[in-house]
């Protein structure tokens, strides 16, 4: 509807007969007349209401009458919603009607599309794999071990998943990391032993002792450990739990641990 300045003094009849050639019927216009609102609506004539009336209708002329009410409810047009001020049949594609406005709804279809491609962005990287966050370090004693979340505090390879918490969030404990062993460990804390069914921690490997059961931690050739190192004593133990080395706190102790007594005879504590 257009707001348009009007002299009350044309509006003494409520019913006029207009000839016009206008697209324009049915039309309504808002006429502002002081502090009140007046509605004119634009009707094209019947048949019936012109025989009535006793006017005969010219040819190539279209009849219309104007109707004048006072606005019951100014407000509603004083401050109007967007979508009250778009003439009806504005929904329809642009240029489908004349004098229709497509404004409004070219920025709710823009800003629809936008909304629509910005979740597809959004679920689409949330699908995308997440490159796996780094978890090697260097434990003491030059051990590998488990990088926690703060990037600063590295757990032995062996402290991961023994029920004790040792990152201050609590990740080296996590279901995740802990729900299938050895598979659901990275790669860099474990170390299969000889037997494929058998495995541990990789900061157990080369430490001098027996874990896998067969020595394949110490003496296998993928176990790559290097000799024995100055605190260890070289020989053929004859415990179990060692594989090619005892500590040298073993020597002159008084019980054999190599099997050529080697340990007491020349060892030194």
């Amino acid at each position: 509807m257009a707001l348009l300045p009007f002299n009350p003094s044309a509006l003494e009849q409520q019913h006029k007969f207009f000839h016009a050639a206008s697209s324009r019927i049915p039309h309504e216009e808002v006429f502002n007349v002081g502090a009140r609102l007046f509605k004119l609506t634009y009707q094209p004539l019947t048949l019936s209401s012109l025989h009535r009336s006793g006017v005969q209708r010219p040819q190539n002329v279209t009849l219309m009458s104007l109707h004048c009410s006072p606005l019951r409810h100014p407000r509603a047009f004083l401050s109007p919603s967007p979508l009250s001020l778009a003439s009806p049949g504005c929904c329809q594609p642009c240029g489908a009607r004349t004098g229709c406005t497509q404004k409004l709804l070219c920025i709710s279809t823009l800003a629809l599309l936008v909304l629509v491609a910005a979740l597809a962005l959004g679920l689409t990287l949330a699908l995308l794999p997440r490159a796996p966050v780094n978890r090697f370090c260097t434990a003491p004693n030059n051990q590998t071990g488990f990088l926690c979340d703060d990037r600063v505090t590295c757990v032995p390879a062996s402290w991961v998943c023994d029920r004790v918490t040792n990152c201050r969030n609590g990740e080296d404990e996590q279901e995740q990391l802990c729900g299938d062993l050895p598979h659901s460990l990275p790669g860099h804390l474990v170390f299969y032993c000889s037997n494929p069914r058998s495995w541990v921690y990789a900061d157990q490997r080369c430490n001098g002792m027996n874990d896998c059961g067969d020595c394949s931690d110490e003496t296998w050739s993928s176990a790559a450990c290097p000799p024995c190192g100055q605190q260890w004593w070289s020989c053929s133990p004859v415990h179990f739990q060692f594989c090619s080395c005892i500590p040298r706190r073993l020597c002159r102790d008084g019980a054999q641990h190599c099997r050529d007594w080697s340990d007491e005879s020349v060892c030194a504590a």
